[in-house]
């Protein structure tokens, strides 16, 4: 969305169309963890910070995906939690720009996006985005669940009930990282039990 509350992780669509008369080779993850697109932010105070991910994936050369003129194929990045702390933590507008490198050689820009970042507006937003830009929540929401930290699991199911109301955006993303970690867990105990 182009409005986003303070709390609320930001998740971006990369998509690369071909528009050209020849099929082309992409990139089956377009993400910068795989090392082949760079994000690049504008902050509201006009400084440029490109993406650094908390981690990084190898990828095959060879795992594209074939576009034919007029097919596209698009990767959903979440930008929120890079690996230098938070980022979209001030209220105010950000420009987000993505350049594909799809063989070294040649860098492909995308358009910019703007995303306003709205300012806090409860205490229960400010208690909120406080909690989730903590760096062990923070790290929860970007992988999905904490084998280190499993604790947490309990205290956001309760985090989510108590800000439903505050930030339904953010209290789904909360949601869906709490559904990803119980899967892992549960699919661990079914593992262990059938040993």
């Amino acid at each position: 969305p182009s409005m986003v509350d303070a709390a609320e992780p930001v998740v971006v669509s990369v998509t690369v169309v071909n528009d050209g008369p020849v099929p082309i080779a992409v990139p089956r993850d377009l993400s910068p963890e795989a090392g082949g697109v760079h994000v690049y932010l504008e902050r509201p105070d006009g400084q440029v910070v490109e993406h650094r991910p908390p981690t990084y994936r190898l990828v095959a050369p060879e795992d594209v995906v074939m576009l034919a003129p007029g097919e596209s194929h698009a990767t959903s990045i979440r930008l929120s939690f890079p690996a230098t702390g938070p980022e979209f933590v001030n209220p105010g507008q950000y420009r987000v720009r993505a350049l594909l490198s799809p063989d070294g050689d040649a860098m492909l820009p995308s358009n910019a996006l703007r995303i306003r970042v709205a300012s806090p507006t409860s205490r229960s937003m400010e208690e909120l985005t406080e909690l989730v830009t903590r760096p062990d929540v923070a790290k929860f929401l970007y992988f999905g669940g904490s084998a280190r930290h499993p604790e947490l699991a309990d205290d956001l199911t309760e985090a989510a009930e108590r800000f439903a109301q505050a930030s339904p955006a953010t209290v789904a993303h909360l949601q869906m990282a709490l559904g990803q970690h119980a899967g892992r867990v549960g699919g661990q105990h079914a593992a262990r039990g059938a040993g």
